[in-house]
């Protein structure tokens, strides 16, 4: 069962700065999450679409044309891109931890957000392998 989300204030106006800012950073939180998946997706699509390309052109004849030599580089150069975003996701939201600690360490307690609150992001993220099939 997801957790259940504040309600949202009628008016930016009635909100403080502080409250603002927060709200601000989990809406940029949430939208990086959603590039990061938008992104990873389309990269293992266009990977699952090489090998195809690449499985067909191997099964076609028994000498692969040169052709299939670039689809193999472009794989590689795919996979290795999905290595370093997975690695960059990972290094930000580390970074994103961190600053969201600093950030409560700076507010008065009543400010403050309940402990679960900072893990919601990570369970709205789906689980893909490091060894995915890439």
């Amino acid at each position: 069962m997801p957790p259940k989300r504040k309600p949202a204030p009628k008016d930016d106006d009635e909100m403080d700065p502080a409250e603002r800012h927060k709200v601000a950073n989990r809406e940029a939180q949430r939208k990086f999450r959603e590039r990061k998946e938008n992104r990873i997706k389309e990269l293992e699509a266009q990977v699952e679409q090489l090998q195809a390309q690449l499985d067909i052109k191997s099964s076609s004849s028994d000498h692969p044309p040169p052709a299939s030599s670039s689809a193999s580089s472009e794989l590689n150069t795919l996979k290795s891109e999905v290595a370093h975003l997975r690695s960059r996701v990972n290094y930000l939201e580390a970074e994103n931890t961190e600053l969201n600690r600093r950030l409560e360490s700076l507010l008065p307690p009543a400010f403050q957000l309940p402990s679960q609150i900072h893990h919601i992001h990570t369970m709205h993220q789906p689980q893909i392998s490091p060894t995915h099939h890439l």
